[in-house]
């Protein structure tokens, strides 16, 4: 697949699957748009595919400027490494996440400098650039709390095991 073919995948009326081509591999790294009351994303994917989540957004009928949300599972830089940068489309977003990944957000150095160590001269490519977060557009969640978006609610949950900072997002409602 390549521009947008297959770009917005709906699981509901209000789930939509953005596939983000990564590497221009289908199907490799997607995020979820929710639409509610207060839209959100569900990851961000790397910096170099964050024109197909832009995409996706308005190809749903949002302008960027309304997504409020954007939880993030963890800050490994294939789920969150395009947050800074896209923050800058997302003015209204705050970026929710783990608290030990929250430092990474606001400075990315540590985190550039082990992916640096792997892989090398291949950064740019895999990942682009990853700029720090505002730490104002931060929201930490420990694990337990509720996110409401309209109809929708979200409930944190902490889920150690592939990051020590991993949280995933349970709708109760829909029981995903």
């Amino acid at each position: 697949m390549s521009g947008t073919e297959g770009l917005l995948q709906p699981v509901d009326q209000e789930t939509f699957l953005i596939d983000l081509e990564y590497l221009g591999v289908p199907e490799g790294i997607g995020v979820y748009l929710l639409l509610d009351e207060r839209p959100a994303l569900v990851e961000v994917g790397p910096t170099p595919n964050l024109s197909r989540v832009l995409a996706g957004i308005e190809a749903a009928g949002l302008e960027p400027e309304a997504i409020e949300y954007v939880f993030l599972t963890h800050i490994h830089l294939d789920h969150g490494g395009g947050a800074g940068v896209l923050a800058r489309s997302l003015p209204r977003a705050r970026f929710l996440v783990h608290p030990v990944g929250a430092p990474h957000l606001v400075d990315p150095s540590r985190l550039l400098k082990s992916a640096g160590r792997l892989y090398g001269d291949q950064m740019e490519v895999l990942y682009g650039e990853v700029a720090p977060l505002a730490p104002e557009r931060v929201q930490v969640l420990q694990g337990g709390e509720q996110v409401v978006l309209g109809r929708r609610r979200l409930v944190t949950v902490d889920t150690p095991g592939h990051a020590k900072h991993h949280h995933a997002y349970f709708d109760p409602d829909r029981r995903w």
